[in-house]
């Protein structure tokens, strides 16, 4: 449930009064032109910025008490590639929640990422160097590294965005799987809307109905672009 969040980034406002209740297996696309604040709102959910004024709940609790319970998945952009770790570090990462860090992984650490791995189709990239995978390889490895956190919130922003067709259309049957399991799921998204539910962000000024029907205009368009490639 968010409350009336503002963020923003120092003195910097970048959203203010977003407001929604999501329910357990729901689906929500949050959609908006370039710099209305998509990945700004999924940061602040996830913990990575501060809010200015707002609340944040998780099943009725503050989410400061439920951080281990939500998964972020990050644009590719935002991710140093050169770090010098493999597929199998990454995904354990998403272990650290449980397990804490700089603490040995436990066998049923090890298992949960043995289950990731095969979960994306990556268990023969386990020992690669995440530098030496392809865009969709990549992102499979951040979705395992979600995946073995074993969240109840699931946060990815532009999921879609840069991936082979293979892989989209793996990332739409854990959407299923997610939401059938009774998980949440909340993307960012500039051309991949799925799901009944959109959170939409416009600039002041800007009608919500307007700024809806232009971005499922543009989304309807780039979708059948990309199919069609």
């Amino acid at each position: 449930m968010l409350r009336s969040l503002t963020v923003g980034y120092g003195r910097r406002i970048i959203l203010r009064g977003v407001s929604a209740d999501i329910p357990r297996g729901e689906l929500v696309s949050i959609v908006g032109a370039n710099g209305t604040g998509k990945s700004t709102l999924l940061k602040a959910i996830a913990g990575l910025l501060p809010l200015v004024d707002g609340t944040i709940e998780l099943f009725g609790r503050p989410i400061d008490e439920m951080r281990s319970h939500v998964a972020y998945v990050p644009q590719r952009e935002e991710v140093d590639w050169s770090f010098p770790v493999s597929v199998r570090d990454v995904v354990m990462m998403g272990r650290y929640p449980r397990l804490g860090w700089f603490r040995p992984a436990r066998a049923e650490d090890e298992s949960a990422v043995d289950a990731a791995l095969e979960e994306l189709g990556i268990a023969d990239l386990a020992r690669r160097h995440v530098r030496e995978l392809s865009g969709g390889q990549q992102r499979r490895a951040f979705i395992a590294r979600a995946v073995a956190q074993e969240p109840d919130v699931v946060l990815l922003d532009e999921p879609m965005s840069g991936i082979d067709a293979a892989t989209h259309d793996r990332i739409l049957e854990l959407f299923d799987a997610w939401r059938q399991r009774g998980k949440v799921i909340v993307q960012a998204t500039h051309g991949d809307v799925h799901g009944e539910s959109m959170i939409v962000l416009r600039r002041r000024g800007e009608p919500a109905e307007a700024a809806r029907l232009a971005h499922h205009a543009a989304d309807t368009e780039e979708h059948h672009d990309a199919r069609a490639r």
